[in-house]
Protein backbone atom coordinates (compact mmCIF):
# COMPACT_ATOMS: atom_id res chain seq x y z
CA UNK A 1 0.00 0.00 0.00
CA UNK A 2 1.10 3.57 -0.68
CA UNK A 3 2.26 6.32 1.28
CA UNK A 4 -0.76 8.39 0.04
CA UNK A 5 -3.13 5.65 0.33
CA UNK A 6 -2.45 5.33 4.29
CA UNK A 7 -2.78 9.01 4.53
CA UNK A 8 -6.31 8.76 3.51
CA UNK A 9 -7.37 5.86 5.12
CA UNK A 10 -5.79 7.52 8.39
CA UNK A 11 -7.84 10.68 7.12
CA UNK A 12 -10.80 8.97 6.49
CA UNK A 13 -10.88 6.92 10.19
CA UNK A 14 -10.28 10.74 11.68
CA UNK A 15 -13.80 11.77 10.28
CA UNK A 16 -12.26 14.16 7.42
CA UNK A 17 -14.57 15.02 4.65
CA UNK A 18 -14.19 14.62 0.73
CA UNK A 19 -13.21 18.16 0.93
CA UNK A 20 -10.47 18.48 3.58
CA UNK A 21 -8.93 15.22 2.34
CA UNK A 22 -8.35 16.95 -0.78
CA UNK A 23 -6.59 19.98 1.04
CA UNK A 24 -4.91 17.93 3.61
CA UNK A 25 -3.08 15.91 0.55
CA UNK A 26 -2.88 18.52 -2.28
CA UNK A 27 -5.14 16.20 -4.33
CA UNK A 28 -8.43 17.19 -6.63
CA UNK A 29 -11.63 15.54 -5.15
CA UNK A 30 -11.66 13.19 -7.77
CA UNK A 31 -7.97 11.99 -7.37
CA UNK A 32 -9.29 11.27 -3.59
CA UNK A 33 -12.39 9.20 -5.15
CA UNK A 34 -9.98 7.32 -6.89
CA UNK A 35 -7.68 6.25 -4.01
CA UNK A 36 -10.94 5.60 -2.08
CA UNK A 37 -12.09 3.39 -4.81
CA UNK A 38 -8.54 1.66 -4.84
CA UNK A 39 -8.88 1.18 -1.29
CA UNK A 40 -12.04 -0.56 -2.14
CA UNK A 41 -10.76 -3.10 -4.22
CA UNK A 42 -7.93 -3.96 -1.40
CA UNK A 43 -11.04 -5.24 0.58
CA UNK A 44 -11.76 -1.88 2.43
CA UNK A 45 -15.64 -1.14 3.19
CA UNK A 46 -16.88 2.60 2.73
CA UNK A 47 -19.96 3.79 4.09
CA UNK A 48 -20.55 7.17 2.23
CA UNK A 49 -22.56 10.19 3.59
CA UNK A 50 -24.17 12.89 1.98
CA UNK A 51 -24.63 16.35 3.89
CA UNK A 52 -26.36 19.62 3.24
CA UNK A 53 -23.87 21.52 3.29
CA UNK A 54 -22.29 19.89 0.75
CA UNK A 55 -19.91 18.12 2.60
CA UNK A 56 -19.26 13.81 1.47
CA UNK A 57 -17.65 12.05 4.73
CA UNK A 58 -16.66 7.95 3.93
CA UNK A 59 -16.91 5.91 6.74
CA UNK A 60 -14.80 2.84 7.51
CA UNK A 61 -17.25 -0.27 7.98
CA UNK A 62 -15.81 -2.87 9.74
CA UNK A 63 -18.44 -5.25 9.43
CA UNK A 64 -19.93 -6.87 7.01
CA UNK A 65 -23.04 -8.18 8.52
CA UNK A 66 -24.18 -4.92 7.35
CA UNK A 67 -23.54 -4.54 3.85
CA UNK A 68 -26.42 -5.28 1.92
CA UNK A 69 -24.38 -5.66 -1.49
CA UNK A 70 -21.57 -8.51 -0.02
CA UNK A 71 -21.37 -11.16 -3.02
CA UNK A 72 -19.11 -14.48 -3.18
CA UNK A 73 -18.10 -15.08 -6.38
CA UNK A 74 -16.67 -17.65 -7.46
Amino acid sequence: MTNIELKILELIKNSHSLNEISEITNLSPKQVFCYINLLSNKGYNFDKKYYSDGNIRYYLNYGLENDSNFAIIT
